[in-house]
């Protein structure tokens, strides 16, 4: 597939995240999530999965994430997905850790 290709997959499933169309997103998304997986394709897989309520699925796919490979900005939007899954998966005190990693602390906990 040509990275043409791959961006084009990737905006019309964000399209059908947005209109509520996950598991048309799923589809889509699916082919890029094999071998060397796209960050893009990978948020949108776990996003969707979210809207479908398949909780423990985005949480497994975030725990699965090559993170070491990744910009310091995909790492914080894989932890900002992976907390609402666990918060909607009832999960509250581990969705409280995992968005205490993606915040920065403060200037008054850097002096500390």
């Amino acid at each position: 597939m040509t990275p043409r290709q791959r961006t084009i997959l990737i905006a019309l499933a964000q399209i059908y995240v947005k209109l509520g169309k996950a598991r048309r997103a799923l589809l889509l998304v699916h082919p890029l999530l094999r071998g060397d997986a796209d960050p893009a394709a990978l948020r949108l897989s776990i996003q969707a999965n979210i809207d479908l309520g398949r909780y423990d699925e985005a949480i497994a796919i975030c725990d699965d994430f090559p993170v070491g490979e990744v910009s310091q900005e995909d790492r914080r939007s894989l932890h900002l997905l992976k907390t609402q899954a666990l918060y909607r998966a009832g999960r509250r005190d581990e969705a409280r850790m995992c968005f205490l990693e993606t915040t920065p602390p403060s200037t008054d906990e850097k002096a500390a």
